[in-house]
């Protein structure tokens, strides 16, 4: 979800802590049942401070996005106090209902790129009713690095100037991602609705997104796509 470490850390760009567990396929329905435990506990006992946002990709990848500030939140365990109101019993069993769940987990940086992403009227994350999620992941080398921000931008214009309604939000990888790639996030209703709404975009920019993409692709060492749900009952929110 992600770009180069040259030129991640820019002040303009939401910077956001990343976990993310790759589930056994096996045991999804154990591991979706400790993670709703857990967003049962932490709402129990009122967390504040830990806040996030959770996607279930298709490939039984979940991903967890926590907005920081800095670098040195990271430092931080959001889950300290959580812990220390349940007793180390307790938040022991909670934690022991994950092991096993999943082959491989790990954590790191994205940064969200308003200049490169196209939401007229303000970037917005989690557009209401909209849950589906189409993950493009393009990569590429340091020497292909700004040809490719270039085509990015060219794309962004065409959509303005077209007045698409295909909105699409671009992330930065920072620290714990390897390489300079970019993750592209388009929200929808449904699967349908995605691909109705890329049609239609398509036959405003009469076909010059696609010619950009083209060329993009000659820029990029590899490319991928996922699609996968936002899962609010996963994800967590604070009452202030």
């Amino acid at each position: 979800m992600i770009i180069s470490t040259t030129c991640v850390y820019a002040q303009d760009m939401q910077m956001y802590a990343v976990h993310e567990d790759r589930v056994y396929p096996s045991k999804v329905a154990e591991y979706e049942k400790a993670a709703k435990e857990l967003v049962a506990q932490m709402k129990k006992h009122n967390l504040q401070g830990a806040d996030y946002n959770a996607l279930a990709r298709d490939d039984y990848h979940y991903i967890y996005l926590t907005p920081i500030e800095n670098m040195a939140q990271l430092d931080e365990n959001p889950f300290a106090k959580l812990e220390e109101d349940m007793g180390k019993k307790a938040a022991g069993e909670m934690w022991a209902a994950f092991e096993g769940c999943y082959a491989e987990h790990g954590d790191y940086i994205l940064r969200l790129d308003a200049e490169l992403s196209y939401q007229p009227g303000g970037i917005n994350t989690n557009p209401e009713g909209m849950y589906y999620r189409n993950l493009d992941y393009w990569y590429c080398t340091e020497a292909n690095l700004d040809e490719l921000v270039a085509v990015a931008k060219k794309i962004k214009e065409v959509n303005e100037k077209a007045g698409s309604e295909f909105y699409y939000r671009v992330y930065r990888g920072g620290f714990g991602t390897i390489g300079p790639v970019f993750m592209v996030a388009s929200a929808a209703k449904s699967p349908a609705d995605w691909y109705a709404m890329a049609e239609a975009s398509e036959e405003k920019t009469g076909g010059k997104t696609q010619e950009l993409v083209q060329q993009a692709l000659k820029f990029t060492t590899k490319f991928e796509s996922f699609t996968g749900w936002m899962r609010p009952d996963l994800g967590y929110v604070s009452e202030k």
